[in-house]
This record gives structure tokens, sequence and C-alpha cells, in this order.
């Protein structure tokens, strides 16, 4: 989801995985390890309570709605934060079998059996998925390295960021790249899957894909709300200079 600049890479696999194809499960080993199919979350004992808390609310959350079903949500335009919360920011940092793991891949003993670490994330692949799943990974590296944005792009500062950077970069935005919020306030439903490349959207293969339409095409009330949003970044931009230094301003989006 999203405001997609370029798809950088992109392949067609098989929608089934071929290790733990339907698995689902939790269990406690020297972790908490929650399996969705060929993923595993990996939690110490704190998050794990963190995980189940923030579960129990966002049922009890979308029971109260109605309980709509995910796509007619997303057809209707609508986006729900069924629940929110904060964790530790260093992942289990309670077990030393989470913390620092960095990345990690390994060749298993049984058979074809590739096992990825990436923090607190585990991936299990045969072969023949490890392989469509790293090539793809080169290519965008390569791409991405050799686009003219990598060097324009500006640069997240710090952590604890959201998608919106709200200006913590080492580098004013631009028209190419945004920093500020509302900045995409004049687009609708800016929450979805958003292609600014027409070829991109028609290679994924998904209902209701929008796209941005180029200066060219942009209505005169767009072109309003496009001038005004971009006043509003300015004022956001302004603001967060004063909260860096009187540290007490705040803006949420």
């Amino acid at each position: 989801m999203g405001i997609v600049k370029k798809i950088l890479a992109i392949r067609d696999i098989s929608p089934v995985s071929t290790m733990y194809s339907d698995h689902f499960a939790i269990d406690l080993s020297e972790n908490f390890h929650l399996h969705w199919r060929n993923t595993r979350m990996i939690m110490d004992d704190e998050e794990f309570r963190a995980f189940l808390s923030l579960a129990e609310t966002a049922k009890r959350r979308w029971e109260s709605i109605g309980e709509p079903a995910a796509h007619e949500t997303y057809e209707q335009g609508d986006e729900y934060f069924l629940a929110r919360s904060k964790i530790k920011e260093h992942a289990g940092s309670d077990s030393p079998y989470i913390a620092n793991e960095g990345i990690r891949v390994e060749l298993l003993k049984w058979a074809d059996l590739i096992h990825i670490h990436w923090k607190w994330t585990r991936f299990e692949f045969d072969y023949s998925e490890f392989l469509e799943f790293a090539d793809a990974m080169a290519e965008a590296a390569e791409r991405l390295r050799g686009s003219p944005g990598f060097q324009a792009a500006p640069r997240r500062t710090g952590s604890h960021h959201t998608t919106v950077p709200r200006d913590r970069v080492d580098k004013p935005g631009n028209e190419e790249f945004w920093t500020a919020p509302d900045q995409d306030a004049w687009i609708e439903a800016r929450h979805r899957t958003i292609f600014l490349d027409p070829d991109d959207a028609a290679r994924v293969n998904l209902p209701n894909v929008g796209l941005v339409p180029d200066s060219g095409t942009v209505s005169k009330d767009h072109r309003v709300m496009l001038r005004d949003a971009g006043f509003r970044a300015q004022v956001s931009r302004l603001a967060s200079r004063t909260r860096r230094v009187f540290g007490r301003f705040k803006i949420r989006r």
C-alpha cells in the first residue's frame, strides 16, 4: 500500500508456499513463536503479552463496527485502526535468542531448505523460492543504486519514523520526494495502493488500483488542493523547526 513512485522489481510466483503452506501456530521454546505459513515472528515474554493485549483490543473494536470484511472496507475508501500501542524499540531485548540477530541466511540439513533471520522475523524457503526472492531483491537493489533518486532522495535521520518523515531528514524534500505531512492531502483515499507510473499499475493484478494524474490532467480543484497542500507543508516544516528548537509543539496527521 502507499503511493508507489516506481516498482523496482516484480515477479509472478506461486501463491502457495512450499514450506508450511497452511501452517498457523503459536509455540513456546527459547522464545514465543508466531508461525504464519512460512514466516515466523519471534517475541520475548513482554512482547508476547503486548501482542495478546493488542489482538484482544482489535477483536473488540472489529466486533463493535460490525465485523466488516477487509476488502469491503478498502473498496469504500475507509481505513480503520482497530488497535494501536507501543512496544520497546529494541526487539527481544530480554532474550539472548533475539537481540542483535542482524541478518543471517542458513542452508539447513533437510533437503532443499533455506532459513533466513532478519531481526525478529524468520522466513523458510525451498531453493526455488529463495532464489526467486533473492533475485528480485538483487534486481531491486541494482535499479535503486542506479536511479537518480538514490542520490537525490532525502534520508531519514534518527529512528521512530512512520511513513511520513515529518521533515526529520538530512535535506529538504521536493516535488520528487515528499517529507512533510499533507503533501499528499490532495489525493483521495491515499492509504490505498496508488501508482505514479501507469505502466507499473498495468503490471499489478489488483482491483481498484489508483493512479495519480500527471500535471497535464490535474483538475482545477486538484491544483488548488495541491497549492494548499504545499502551503500546509511549508507551515508544517516551520512548525517542525520550531518544535526542534522549543521541544513542545506537535503536529499530527
